[in-house]
């Protein structure tokens, strides 16, 4: 075949992407965007808090083996202080290997170029981003046509770079049993 935009399956099967194919979480997460969405107040950020200490640590998470690697937490949703009592709340203790960022994390185009600037973004493996709802690109997450541009390019830069990210959303409250159920007036509908 002369068109190099095709694989047979049995080409497909064996190409070797690099770290694309590296698992983050076994069998879970790999280079990519991943969304954790919930209504308020039920423990998102105490989830990817312990998400991202298993990973700095090469530690099992939900009795899944992580790949070891560093971590970078953006937050837009919650003060400084309050991470801080997240940590010490789950016993988590002095952690070298996870950077939180609070200044940089209300755009995603900010967050590219922070990532982009750490001269060792390729001992990196995990961004965590607290919350979609509070990113400038975002201002209707219910314009999904709009919405899915920006984040496939977004997704596209972290399957570059090996990354995997998971982008926290808030729920609407009530209707967390439907797919319709993402964040009151930011809504993502399905």
């Amino acid at each position: 075949m002369q068109n190099n935009n095709f694989y047979s399956q049995s080409d497909l099967l064996k190409k070797d992407f690099g770290n694309a194919q590296t698992e983050i979480l076994e069998g879970l997460f790999r280079p990519g965007i991943y969304f954790l969405a919930g209504t308020s107040k039920i423990g998102k950020s105490l989830i990817t808090t312990s998400l991202a200490n298993s990973v700095s640590l090469g530690k099992p998470f939900l009795g899944k083996k992580t790949v070891q690697g560093m971590v970078v937490y953006f937050d837009n949703d919650n003060y400084a202080f309050e991470s801080k009592e997240r940590i010490i709340a789950q016993k988590f203790g002095n952690n070298d290997n996870i950077l939180y960022n609070f200044q940089d994390s209300t755009s995603l185009e900010d967050i590219k170029d922070a990532l982009l600037d750490l001269d060792n973004l390729d001992e990196f493996n995990l961004v965590i981003i607290d919350c979609l709802a509070n990113l400038d690109e975002f201002p209707d997450t219910d314009a999904f046509t709009e919405n899915y541009a920006t984040i496939k390019e977004f997704r596209d830069f972290l399957v570059k770079h090996g990354l995997c990210c998971i982008l926290v959303h808030h729920t609407k409250k009530g209707k967390s049993h439907t797919q319709d159920s993402v964040l009151g007036s930011k809504s993502l509908t399905s």
